[in-house]
């Protein structure tokens, strides 16, 4: 299998023109990629929050935090998962004040993925650009990235990028855990997302996947641990949904287990 991904720009006739250009900084909803039979589908929520990142690196766009969403979300009652459907996602859109959702898909091609992604106009409902990606884990950073680039038009704001606040040993890691996990050596993608938990902009990610790493080996004790740990780092630009893992751990564990480690949580 070729290590490189193919990225893919497809722009639909007739939108290139009547694409708004903000003279701001043009807002991005990414949702939760929807994930094929056989993917975890926290590995499409991981895909997303990749591109949240990304996309909030540049001064040109911006991307409703998870903070913001939740707030909208609790004011009309609806779910995370409500959120995403196609019923909900316009009319949130306009209450989160987003120009564009992103949105999409992960699946397996034999020893592939494949991530395709569209970006909706929220005021048409058009969808006005489409972008696909196919390769492996290993080398994701470079298809989000071109991903990114060849999805969401341009606009009239000059192209300032923030610095990153990760190395490219940290992204090996993480994505080297990611492949691990895939394929079934949870102890060895265990070392590697401890390893990539030292950058800031991933630390969150990679505790989440340490503990997918616990639950994936039945260690709930460790599992719980970490879920309640990663609870508390509560990032704004993460779509974390901790509610079914704690769950699973608390009906492995004992009351007095789940109390020392509700109380070693807090511990520093």
């Amino acid at each position: 299998m070729n290590a490189a991904w193919l990225s893919i720009l497809t722009l639909l006739p007739g939108t290139t023109q009547e694409t708004p250009q903000p003279t701001a900084p043009a807002t991005v909803w990414v949702l939760p990629l929807e994930t094929a039979a056989g993917i975890p589908s926290d590995l499409g929520a991981t895909l997303a929050d990749l591109l949240t990142i990304e996309i909030g690196r540049s001064t040109a766009h911006a991307v409703v935090t998870r903070t913001h969403l939740t707030e909208v979300l609790a004011e009309r009652s609806l779910s995370a998962a409500q959120a995403a459907s196609r019923h909900h996602r316009q009319e949130l859109g306009h209450l989160l004040g987003a120009d564009w959702i992103l949105h999409g898909t992960i699946a397996r091609h034999d020893d592939a993925l494949t991530i395709t992604t569209h970006l909706t106009e929220v005021r048409s409902t058009r969808i006005v650009a489409s972008g696909v990606a196919t390769g492996n884990l290993t080398s994701l950073p470079s298809s989000l990235s071109r991903l990114i680039a060849s999805t969401l038009p341009a606009t009239q704001l000059p192209p300032q990028t923030k610095p990153r606040t990760r190395t490219p040993e940290a992204d090996l890691h993480f994505l080297r855990g990611l492949t691990h996990f895939d394929a079934g050596h949870y102890h060895r993608a265990l070392a590697d997302f401890l390893r990539s938990s030292s950058a800031p902009e991933l630390k969150h990610l990679s505790t989440l996947w340490q503990a997918n790493c616990y639950l994936a080996t039945e260690t709930y004790d460790q599992a719980f641990l970490t879920l309640l740990r990663l609870r508390q780092l509560a990032s704004p630009q993460l779509s974390l949904d901790l509610s079914p893992k704690l769950q699973r751990c608390r009906q492995h564990l004992s009351p007095q287990e789940l109390s020392t480690y509700e109380l070693l949580s807090r511990t520093p």
